[in-house]
């Protein structure tokens, strides 16, 4: 017998399944916090509302658990609604949920059944936007989904200011510097903690870097070029 070859590659999911089939097949149910991945190994989420999956069921798991051992699935996640808890019987390697900053950015985790839980094997996570400029002229709070490094520039007065910081991670870390010629305003108030003052200033090529420690804050934890207001 001779070696067993593909001579079109492997392939995981049906053919052409977003072309010619009335349903997408695998598509896992609208807001299921559990959803049942017994058949197949490729999965999609396209939740149009928050959903945070918390395990992946199958079938008849009481009396066949022993089947189940070793079961590997991925799942992409087509939409930014859907997250990952990393609690209970799904065990990530981090703490990113794995939610997109928009529907463009496909996301998607591969993990493997033992035990009664799920653990992480890999990941991959679509991201264009790790150094992302902000154009702000007012009071303004910034969404840092997935970004790394955020590039501020300036077109209003010297008391424009970043009040809070929406999105992330817990334990993600970004970077703001300013990009352009005018100063800007990091105030607490909002989500953000600055320990000693209630403001710092952001002067022309300076730059501050926080941590999202909890659910709602983020900290100060190292400064660049700075005033204090």
């Amino acid at each position: 017998m001779g070696p067993t070859r593909f001579p079109y590659g492997e392939a995981l999911g049906f053919v052409n399944n977003f072309n010619y089939r009335s349903t997408t097949a695998n598509l896992l149910a609208e807001g299921d916090a559990t959803p049942n991945v017994t058949t197949g190994s490729l999965f999609y989420s396209n939740n149009t509302s928050n959903t945070t999956i918390t395990h992946f069921d199958l079938d008849d798991y009481a009396n066949r658990a022993a089947n189940y051992e070793g079961k590997v699935i991925t799942v992409l996640f087509l939409d930014n609604s859907t997250r990952l808890a990393n609690a209970v019987n799904v065990y990530l390697a981090g703490t990113n949920n794995l939610v997109n900053r928009d529907a463009t950015s496909i996301h998607g985790i591969t993990l493997m059944h033992s035990r009664s839980g799920w653990y992480e094997l890999q990941r991959h996570m679509t991201n264009r936007n790790e150094v992302l400029q902000y154009s702000i002229s007012g009071t303004s709070s910034l969404n840092v989904d997935d970004v790394k490094v955020g590039l501020i520039l300036n077109t209003g007065s010297v008391t424009t200011a970043i009040s809070a910081l929406s999105g992330g991670q817990i334990g993600q870390s970004i970077i703001l510097a300013n990009a352009g010629s005018n100063a800007v305003r990091v105030e607490t108030g909002g989500n953000i903690i600055i320990v000693g003052t209630n403001a710092y200033v952001l002067n022309a090529s300076g730059a501050y870097q926080f941590i999202r420690a909890t659910g709602t804050t983020w900290r100060m934890i190292t400064i660049g070029t700075l005033g204090n207001a």
